[in-house]
């Protein structure tokens, strides 16, 4: 990839090598790009970089280019806090993650709690899916939802 280059200073969006040399089609370029043949034209060699995992309320943003020893230009990254209506919203999409999971969990022990359930299995097995099953109804109840979850052990079948 290339980037634009004004005085030195990367601007707007990288380009692939077909567009580059498609600018300039009079102009016979090696097959390999280097910073010191497309630099002359305007350009620096780009490079992407995987994008860092934020903590939490902390967002990720695309920081300026930054040229390396070897002259090739590389992606960065900056963290920034988020506002406070974003650290709501993020609680509140997390919380629904949480609830979506617990919710199928449930789902997926709701035959434990049918009255065939009770004619094949004994009354303790039936005791610790409800225990179970209490256990999951109360996690937004934990000290740390939607953060912070312990979840249940679910009973041996």
């Amino acid at each position: 990839m290339l980037i634009q280059l004004d005085n030195g200073v990367p601007f707007g969006h990288p380009v692939d090598e077909k567009n580059f040399r498609m600018l300039f089609r009079n102009t016979s370029f090696p097959e390999v790009l280097s910073p010191e043949v497309v630099e002359p034209f305007g350009f620096g060699v780009y490079e992407f970089t995987a994008q860092p995992h934020p903590k939490k309320f902390t967002k990720v943003v695309e920081d300026s280019p930054v040229k390396g020893n070897d002259g090739i230009y590389r992606q960065t990254w900056k963290f920034i806090s988020m506002t406070e209506s974003e650290k709501k919203a993020v609680t509140a999409e997390k919380a629904a993650e949480v609830r979506n999971e617990r919710n199928m969990k449930l789902y997926m022990c709701d035959w434990t709690q049918l009255p065939e359930s009770e004619e094949i299995n004994s009354k303790e097995f039936i005791k610790e899916w409800r225990v179970y099953r209490d256990q999951l109804r109360n996690i937004t109840t934990q000290k740390g939802f939607p953060w912070n979850i312990l979840w249940p052990e679910a009973p041996t079948i």
